[in-house]
């Protein structure tokens, strides 16, 4: 009896040593951190959002962590992850890092959002201002439009209404919406901008506990010790949204859509164009319904491929030609009209691809007129007896004869490949016979 005490006992003490920390890491909770690395889109803020949502159906979560590394980005992607941040019952905690991070324009915007803001050493936070509003000097704020009045002030209005709700300096937040103000690490810590300094994720955890904090018209203290990092990656979905949805990605699907859609054009039959181009088009165009477009931009890109296939087919000494690359350089300075940091299409892409597209104009304007410095057929008749081989073009049998391509009349009882002879001329169509039957 004795002998089973000392057992029991002896595996409750071992359970305790080798399962007591797990219960322990358990109990204390974990933080969950949520990344924001470049330009902020729909597909980003959709990210934000559902890891909001995630986080919090999850007991064990304490804390969130959004972690900054932005230049900025869309508007409305922008309020979209605030509103879910504010929505959030668990605290959300704002930190720029690492070294070398910002969190510039919309990610400020953000920052200040967040119940706590810290940043690591060696990064900056600002320049908050929309930059189509922004006037060049003070004398031309009265040159400003009523709707370009009216969208600064709310901009205004919306950063000082986050730093009053947390308590933070909303005079230089207003400073960094008009007058486009930065700070470092130190001067945001020094003007209670930020409320503390961490080196990592660790040590923001250090850093943080025993903060007060206001949220959700509460003040709360913040128990952060023996909180667990655990990291929310975006899905498949969310992956594959914030590539197609990059401007510059966008515009290339699309410009890479119209081309090989071209290319089935001119030559009917090879598929593989056709199949790439449509899927190519109808992404682009899913990418598109969720960017701020200028379907005028989109018109004149259509408009510029169309002239450039039409130069094929019409005698227009290159007018058409020369306005298409017109159109498409118009066109993809149009296309995505924003001019927040960090969301708009690449400049070497605006200047690159219509530039392409003149090259080969220019190359099809080559061999157009290579092809017409060709000495013409005039004797047909001298074709008669002449041997060559049967190909297919647009669905039909021609004769490749001495490097022209004639028209079989009656084309019955041939194939592609097979070798015949000319024996008749019907008008522009040439009668053949198999050159084996012939012998």
């Amino acid at each position: 009896m004795r002998v089973r005490t000392y057992c029991v006992w002896g595996l409750m003490l071992l359970f305790g040593i080798f399962c007591g920390p797990l219960f322990a890491q358990t109990t204390a909770g974990r933080a969950d951190v949520i990344s924001i690395e470049g330009g902020i889109g729909p597909a980003m803020a959709d990210y934000v959002a559902a890891s909001i949502v995630q986080a919090n159906q999850n007991e064990g979560v304490k804390l969130i962590i959004v972690r900054l590394n932005t230049p900025g980005g869309l508007m409305i992607s922008m309020r979209k992850i605030i509103q879910s941040i504010l929505a959030s019952p668990i605290p959300v905690v704002g930190y720029v890092a690492p070294s070398g991070a910002r969190a510039a324009s919309a990610g400020t915007f953000i920052l200040y959002a967040t119940a706590a803001a810290a940043m690591a050493p060696g990064t900056h936070l600002g320049a908050a201002a929309p930059v189509s509003l922004l006037p060049n000097n003070d004398q031309d704020a009265s040159k400003m439009s009523a709707m370009q009045k009216k969208t600064l002030n709310d901009a205004k209005a919306s950063i000082r209404t986050l730093a009053e709700m947390h308590q933070r300096n909303s005079t230089w937040a207003e400073r960094a919406v008009t007058q486009a103000a930065t700070l470092t690490a130190k001067e945001a810590l020094q003007k209670n901008v930020i409320n503390r300094i961490a080196q990592d994720l660790p040590h923001l955890l250090q850093v943080l506990n025993g903060q007060k904090i206001h949220w959700r018209s509460q003040v709360r203290v913040l128990s952060t010790a023996g909180l667990q990092l655990h990291y929310l990656q975006p899905n498949w979905h969310s992956r594959f949204l914030m590539v197609v949805t990059n401007p510059s990605v966008t515009y290339l699907l699309l410009m890479v859509g119209l081309f090989c859609l071209a290319v089935e054009f001119f030559h009917p039959g090879l598929i593989v164009p056709g199949v790439v181009g449509s899927i190519c088009i109808l992404i682009a165009l899913y990418a598109l319904q969720m960017l701020p477009v200028s379907y005028i931009g989109l018109a004149l890109l259509l408009l510029g491929v169309a002239f450039i296939v039409a130069e094929v087919f019409v005698t227009s000494y290159g007018v058409l030609g020369i306005g298409g690359v017109i159109a498409l350089f118009i066109g993809s300075i149009m296309l995505i009209p924003t001019q927040d940091p960090g969301f708009g299409i690449s400049p070497a892409l605006v200047y690159g691809v219509p530039t392409l597209f003149g090259l080969l104009f220019l190359g099809l304007i080559y061999i157009v007129i290579k092809d017409r410095r060709r000495p013409p057929i005039s004797n047909m008749e001298s074709l008669i007896g002449q041997a060559g081989t049967v190909v297919i073009l647009n669905q039909r049998l021609w004769l490749k004869c001495r490097g022209d391509l004639l028209q079989i009349d009656q084309p019955s009882g041939i194939a592609e490949g097979d070798q015949v002879r000319i024996n008749k001329m019907v008008g522009a169509r040439v009668q053949v016979e198999s050159v084996s039957n012939k012998e």
